[in-house]
């Protein structure tokens, strides 16, 4: 049986946010978790599914550089907190890690 780590954030969104916590806290409210540690205390799979469903509603509503800006904004909040992202040319990401110590988990 494998065992849950809970994660805590190391992100910290300031009293005025700066436009890449806006970023991260829009991703927050559209995922429908409360708060930051609550998007990085889900699984992988979970991670993933989400940021392909928010990809498909940012395609919606803005055009590519922004969409890549906002992904960045992502990405970056859960390298803080220890994962790393696989990229392909295909998309923007491809998997999910969570790096312990720089060693994949």
């Amino acid at each position: 049986m494998e065992s849950f780590q809970v994660k805590e954030n190391k992100w910290k969104l300031g009293y005025v946010l700066n436009q890449r916590s806006q970023m991260i806290v829009d991703f927050m409210e559209f995922s429908e978790y409360k708060t930051l540690d609550g998007l990085i205390n889900i699984p992988i799979e979970t991670i993933v599914k989400l940021l392909d469903n928010y990809e498909s509603y940012l395609n919606t509503k803005y055009r590519t550089s922004t969409i890549q800006g906002k992904l960045n904004a992502i990405e970056y909040f859960y390298n803080v907190n220890g994962f790393e992202f696989k990229k392909s040319k295909s998309r923007f990401y491809e998997r999910v890690q969570w790096m312990d110590e720089g060693v994949p988990a």
